[in-house]
């Protein structure tokens, strides 16, 4: 919206009368739901609360870092295993070529 959309959208609204009354105690139970919203945690607050309690006794931090170690060597170690068979397939494969040209692959 540029500046005299904005102008004119600002006069009408200064126009616009409300002819009946609030309810009762109307801008209390406004500022109540304010606070109310204001003070329940999102998903987020909730999670990190969670974690923040759970990971504070230090037993439970000590187990899941060691938990998550042992998977970080493990998934390595697989990992490894297989980039060892590849190269050693493809070493053989080489050196086989190197020795008798005929058993080139043609893709």
């Amino acid at each position: 919206m540029n500046s005299s959309e904005n102008e004119s959208l600002r006069k009408w609204l200064g126009q616009w009368k409300i002819n009946e009354p609030l309810p009762p105690r109307f801008q209390q139970v406004v500022w109540r739901r304010i606070e109310q919203i204001a003070q329940t945690p999102s998903a987020w607050e909730l999670w990190q609360n969670w974690l923040e309690s759970v990971f504070a006794r230090k037993t439970v931090a000590l187990a899941y870092v060691t938990v998550l170690l042992l998977a970080g060597v493990a998934a390595g170690y697989f990992n490894g295993q297989a980039h060892e068979q590849r190269w050693k397939a493809q070493s053989a494969a080489l050196y086989v070529q190197s020795l008798d040209p005929s058993q080139r692959n043609h893709n």
